[in-house]
C-alpha cells in the first residue's frame, strides 16, 4: 500500500484560507447576525482537509461542492469549486462549516447537520496505512464498520509521544478531531459474538481485524507487505472480490484492498484469480481449491511471507544468470538502502555482488524490507534510465520485466 496516507495535516485548506490574493469569491458580507448561529469554537476539522476535484477531502470522506463556511465574525463565504479556495480572503478567519453540507463516502452521498455529526463520521473512517512504523492510527472500531467494538478506556499517543486516556467514544472522537492519534497495546474490544479479546501488538490487531471478513483466517496476509500478497504471491491488480451482499467490486490497488480487509467485508474472492509468484511468473487459480493448493507450495521456507519485499522484488529483475534463463532485465546504479519494516534496520548494498550473496542459495530469513527512495535502474535492452520514486515502482518496474 501507498503507503498511506495518514488521517490528513494542515493542508491545503488551511494554506489557502490565509494566501495573500482576492478575486471573485462568492462573499454575503456582512450577514444578519441574527440568520446565523455562530460558532464560539473553531472546528478543528476545518485544518484538516485537502482538496480534491469534487470536493474537500477528510480522510475517507469527501465534502461536496458547493458548501459554506462561516467566519468568526458570521461571514458566509460559499465555496464552489477549488477556484474559489484560491481567492478566499485571507482576512477572514473561518471557524466551521454551515450546515447541512453534503457529503460522499464509498460513492454513497449523505447530509451532516452538525460538527457532531461530521466528527464521529471522520473518526470511523478505516485508516489505509500509517502503521509503516510499528504503530496502528486510532479509529472508532465499531460494529458498524467491523465485527469488534472498542472497550473503553484505551489509552492513545500522538506524534509528540504525549500519552492520554479515553474514556468514552465522545472522548475519542474529541481526540482524533484534535490530532493525529495511535492505539497504545495492549487494549480490548468485544467480538460481536460477545467474545472479549485482548490485542497485543500490530499483529494481533490485523489478525483480529482481517478475521471479521468472511473467507479466511487471517493467516494468508502479512500486513508489512501492504496487502499486496496472498501468501508468497503477488496479486495483480486491477482485482475481484465478493462482498458479503453477493456484490463483485473490483480493486484498483492494495489500498482499496485494504480499505475492504479491515472492514470485513470480503467474503471471497472472485475467481479466476491471476498471481504471481516469487520467480515472477503468472499463476491462475480458478476456484478455493486450487488456491489453497498455491498456498501450500509456499512452503515452510518462506516464513509466511517474511522475506519478501522491495529488497526481493527489485533484485529478481537485476539477477544476471543467462545459464539458468535468467538474464537480468536491468542494472541498478548503487548504493541502494532498505528499511526493515519490523526493527528499522538498515541494508544497503554497494554493488550486485552483494545483492546476489543475499539471496543466492537457501532463502534466508531476512525479515520485509521497504525501499529507501529514490533508486535508479537501466534497462540492458534499449538503455532507458528510469527513477524509482515509491514501492509501487518496483512492482511495475517488476512486471515490464516478465
Amino acid at each position: 500500500m501507498k503507503l498511506f496516507k495518514k488521517l490528513l495535516p494542515f493542508a491545503l485548506l488551511l494554506m489557502l484560507f490565509t494566501a495573500c490574493e482576492k478575486e471573485d469569491v462568492v462573499t454575503d458580507t456582512p450577514v444578519e447576525i441574527e440568520d446565523i448561529v455562530l460558532v464560539t469554537e473553531t472546528n478543528p476539522l476545518i485544518t484538516r482537509a485537502s482538496g480534491d476535484g469534487d470536493g474537500i477531502v477528510l480522510d475517507c470522506i469527501t465534502i461536496l461542492y458547493p458548501f459554506d463556511l462561516v467566519g468568526e465574525d458570521g461571514t458566509i463565504v460559499t465555496i464552489s469549486s477549488e477556484e474559489d479556495f484560491e481567492n478566499t480572503d485571507g482576512a477572514v478567519v473561518f471557524v466551521d462549516f454551515v450546515y447541512p453540507i453534503t457529503v460522499s463516502v464509498d460513492d454513497e452521498e449523505s447530509e451532516v447537520n452538525d460538527g457532531s455529526e461530521l466528527g464521529n463520521l471522520f473518526v470511523s473512517c478505516v485508516p489505509a496505512g500509517g502503521w509503516e512504523d510499528g504503530e496502528f492510527p486510532a479509529y472508532d472500531i465499531t460494529y458498524g464498520n467491523s465485527c469488534y467494538t472498542l472497550n473503553y478506556p484505551i489509552q492513545l499517543i500522538n506524534l509528540e509521544e504525549e500519552t492520554i486516556t479515553v474514556n468514552s467514544e465522545e472522548e475519542l472522537v474529541n481526540a482524533l478531531t484534535e490530532d493525529l492519534y495511535f492505539f497504545v497495546f495492549p487494549f480490548d474490544m468485544t467480538h460481536e459474538d460477545g467474545e472479549v479479546v485482548t490485542v497485543d501488538d500490530m499483529d494481533e490487531i490485523f489478525e483480529a481485524l482481517i478475521e471479521c471478513n468472511g473467507f479466511n483466517d487471517g493467516g494468508e496476509f502479512d500486513w508489512e507487505q501492504n496487502f499486496e500478497y496472498i501468501g508468497c504471491y503477488h496479486i495483480s491488480f486491477p482485482f475481484d472480490v465478493v462482498l458479503a451482499d453477493g456484490e463483485v467490486v473490483t480493486l484498483e490497488d492494495h489500498e482499496e484492498f485494504c480499505d475492504l480487509m479491515l472492514l470485513g467485508e470480503i467474503v471471497d474472492y472472485s475467481y479466476p484469480i491471476t498471481l504471481t509468484d516469487i520467480d515472477g511468473n503468472e499463476v491462475t487459480a480458478n476456484n478455493a481449491e486450487e488456491l489453497e493448493e498455491l498456498l501450500d507450495d509456499c512452503g515452510d521456507d518462506w516464513n509466511g511471507g517474511d522475506n519478501i519485499g522491495d529488497h526481493f522484488i527489485i533484485w529478481i529483475g537485476s539477477y544476471d544468470n543467462p545459464s539458468e534463463g535468467n538474464p537480468a532485465c536491468y542494472t541498478i546504479e548503487y548504493p541502494i538502502s532498505f528499511t526493515n519494516t519490523d526493527d528499522g534496520s538498515t541494508l544497503t548494498l554497494n554493488n550486485q555482488e552483494e545483492f546476489d550473496e543475499i539471496f543466492m542459495g537457501e532463502y534466508p530469513n531476512l525479515g520485509a524490507y521497504v525501499g529507501n527512495f529514490p533508486m535508479t535502474i537501466t534497462y540492458v535492452e534499449g538503455g532507458e534510465v528510469i527513477t524509482l520514486n515509491e514501492s509501487e515502482d518496483i512492482y511495475t518496474l517488476h512486471e515490464s520485466c516478465e
